[in-house]
């Protein structure tokens, strides 16, 4: 019985943050960005992409995977994806830190059960 109560409550922050993808949106953002232009993506959209334009500019966005390495899209090069949440910008480490933060509760909770 401890052992799925231990399951659950490090699984449960996983699921909160999860739940639904956030990529950077912006348009002509190569080199500048922040992380305030995160945005929630529609439920179709399952990938963050890079979207790079036959003029050399970059735009950030939701997308979807069959879109993907496309080179047909009409005004983009390149369609690079990714999958985790802000993963076209320069923020994974953040979320990284954002996600132990949550984490860590859970766990110090579950070690003192334990008798740890």
């Amino acid at each position: 019985m401890r052992w799925a109560v231990t399951c659950i409550l490090l699984l449960l922050p996983l699921a909160a943050v999860t739940s639904t993808l956030k990529c950077i949106r912006c348009k002509n953002c190569a080199a500048k960005y922040e992380e305030s232009q995160a945005v929630r993506c529609a439920s179709e959209n399952d990938t963050c992409q890079r979207l790079r334009l036959k003029n050399g500019q970059m735009d950030r966005d939701c997308g979807r995977k069959t879109d993907c390495g496309s080179k047909s899209l009409l005004h983009y090069e390149l369609v690079d994806c990714c999958e985790g949440n802000n993963c076209n910008g320069a923020i994974p480490a953040a979320a990284a830190g954002r996600l132990l933060m949550m984490v860590a509760p859970a766990l110090l909770v579950v070690l003192r059960l334990v008798g740890l």
